[in-house]
């Protein structure tokens, strides 16, 4: 799970699910409700924050 009482789930080691966790953490933000994470720059930002 991305988020457990709007906490990030920090404790994952492959690159894949701490993206899936911060991908799953930000879409339940009211701020960024209707975005598409995977298909726009907010896909390579993730890159970044994730390594």
């Amino acid at each position: 799970m991305a988020s457990a009482e709007g906490k990030l789930n920090v404790s994952e080691l492959d690159f894949e699910k701490i993206k899936d966790n911060l991908v799953g953490f930000m879409s339940n933000q009211s701020d960024f409700v209707g975005y598409n994470f995977k298909g726009s720059s907010f896909d390579v930002l993730l890159d970044v924050l994730a390594y």
